[in-house]
């Protein structure tokens, strides 16, 4: 289907509005539970702002949240996103892509 867009989704910080940007990792300050809970047992890029065009992955990395092993682990939230028009979109070597 010629001239479909993309659906891009990304699985968690809770919390975040409409029009709220979505920041790598890094960029969280250092005492907020997202970046400690996520930083523990996550091997990828903090540089980063990963984003999926499948839901369900998304949705499993929201759910990482609340099996983390902090103190007060939730559920992060499911998001969908439009990636900044003036960056680039790069598949992630280490992760497969499909449904």
């Amino acid at each position: 289907m010629a001239g479909a867009r993309v659906r891009y989704f990304h699985g968690g910080t809770p919390g975040l509005a409409v029009g709220d940007i979505v920041v790598p990792r890094c960029e969280l300050p250092v005492d907020v539970f997202d970046r400690v809970a996520s930083s523990i047992e996550d091997p990828a890029d903090a540089t980063r702002t990963y984003i999926t065009e499948n839901m369900k992955v998304a949705r499993g990395f929201a759910l990482r949240y609340a099996n983390s092993p902090t103190p007060n682990a939730r559920e992060g939230w499911l998001y969908e996103v439009l990636p900044d028009p003036n960056a680039a979109v790069e598949p992630d070597p280490d992760f497969p892509r499909g449904g």
